[in-house]
């Protein structure tokens, strides 16, 4: 990318590397990281011609978050969701499709997270 002036990469942290949760601070820890290299590649890169941006999700439905929570504890992971839902894997997909093609954004953190941190 680096050599062609051109390029973008794209990270997955999570809301969790930016706000933190009890009982996940290694968690926390490695996706802050994520997010702060992402920012810095940006920095350094930007120049050359590539891109770096990352996407932080929320409550996504996926195998990972229903090993982690049962009905009940989505039940009320959801009230506290303005959006009243969890998210899909599509919405993060989507987010990440608009970062890949948004040729002036780089260094940003997308929230997708349904208005939880909002």
């Amino acid at each position: 990318m680096v050599r062609n002036k051109t390029g973008c990469v794209v990270n997955v942290a999570s809301v969790v590397g930016m706000h933190g949760n009890k009982g996940q601070s290694a968690y926390a820890a490695t996706k802050g990281g994520v997010i702060a290299y992402t920012k810095a590649l940006a920095r350094e890169l930007g120049p050359k011609g590539v891109r770096a941006n990352v996407v932080a999700p929320g409550f996504i439905d996926t195998e990972m978050t229903q090993k982690v929570i049962d009905g009940d504890v989505t039940k009320r992971v959801v009230e506290n969701i303005p959006l009243q839902m969890l998210g899909r894997s599509e919405d993060v997909a989507q987010g990440v499709a608009y970062l890949v093609e948004a040729s002036y954004v780089t260094g940003h953190v997308l929230v997708i997270d349904g208005g939880l941190f909002t």
